[in-house]
């Protein structure tokens, strides 16, 4: 018993000095350990059914905490430039999107009439002269938005570009690894509002419905930044050698992308290979699991020494525990003579 206590003991040694290292490099472990010390406290005391519960249930927390709800809006081509400067102190963003015709017709008039691949031959040129008046719309509504458009591509699509204000960068001494995200937002031209007497159901008008453009499957993200900064990115991506350090290309229609940002300290080798550790998907679960483990098993060892401690001076109904009975004088009786 004492032998099975001496490495329990040290695998709780090991296994702290292991989770220090890997939450100085990603803080968000703390909350997988979290889970693992709680799931071994809760499994001491309670039944087996009520523990295949709890397991049952942190599971379908977790799994219900991964998914998000679907988005809805008009999918078009989006393209976003990211470019980390020179002192690593903040982000250069350039967004560019790019309009198909029927889009651009059918966000500013509505007319499900209008679309490229319908057009009769002899209405070619009414529908040419009614989407440039449509383009000159749509030009207005997202140049209230900081939108500029540049050009016409392939002789019907739009494309208009955008630059962002600068977005500082996390790239702090610590913790080892910063975590970032790069938004691509949804474009709203217009709101929904309230339908009015003018603006009954059948009306085409703009603001009685709301339009959205939302990032197409193949919408790219481009990440620009010096060597051994971006550890990783979520979705994931290949590094690539540039003249100015790496690329990174992320293509989806996703509506943001998370930065693993590597502090000055843990761009070289060995801090690097443990903030890529930290970064990994499964290290989370191993923490939780080996953390439960380990608790778990060092459960005998505490549940004796609290015994130990607490049952010397009491007894089981919490009592003064009674002196043990010694041996009993003999009381002979003398034969008289």
């Amino acid at each position: 018993m004492e032998r099975r206590q001496r490495h329990t003991s040290m695998a709780l040694l090991v296994v702290t000095v292991g989770t220090l290292a890997l939450v100085a490099a990603n803080v968000r472990l703390i909350v997988p350990v979290g889970v693992g010390v709680l799931l071994a406290f809760l499994f001491w005391r309670i039944s087996y059914g009520l523990k295949f519960g709890a397991f049952t249930l942190v599971i379908a927390l977790l799994w219900l905490a991964g998914c998000a709800p679907a988005e809805f809006g008009w999918s078009i081509h989006y393209r976003v430039t990211a470019t980390l400067a020179a002192d690593n102190a903040q982000w250069d963003i350039v967004d560019e999107i790019t309009v198909p015709a029927d889009r651009v017709v059918e966000a500013v008039s509505d007319d499900g009439a209008w679309f490229g691949d319908r057009i009769d031959p002899a209405n070619r040129e009414e529908f040419r002269r009614k989407l440039e008046e449509d383009l000159r719309t749509l030009e207005g509504i997202l140049a209230k938005q900081g939108w500029t458009f540049t050009r016409i591509l392939d002789g019907e699509k739009a494309v208009f570009t955008r630059r962002r204000s600068a977005e500082s960068a996390q790239t702090g001494m610590f913790p080892l690894v910063s975590r970032q995200s790069l938004a691509i937002p949804d474009i709203e031209l217009y709101r929904a509002r309230p339908l009015s007497a003018s603006t009954g159901p059948g009306s085409p008008a703009p603001w009685a419905r709301r339009v959205v453009f939302t990032p197409a499957d193949d919408s790219e993200i481009i990440i620009e930044a010096g060597s051994n900064v971006v550890a990783a990115t979520d979705p994931p991506s290949e590094a690539r050698e540039i003249p100015a350090g790496e690329q990174r290309r992320i293509v989806g229609g996703q509506s943001a992308v998370e930065l693993s940002l590597l502090s000055p300290v843990s761009r070289h080798e060995p801090v690097r290979s443990i903030a890529q550790v930290s970064l990994a998907e499964w290290t989370g679960w191993v923490l939780a699991f080996v953390w439960a483990l380990v608790l778990a098993m060092a459960q005998d060892g505490v549940k004796q020494g609290l015994a130990r401690l607490f049952g010397r001076g009491t007894s089981a109904n919490g009592q003064p525990a009674a002196s043990p009975a010694g041996p009993q004088p003999s009381h002979r009786k003398r034969r008289r003579t």
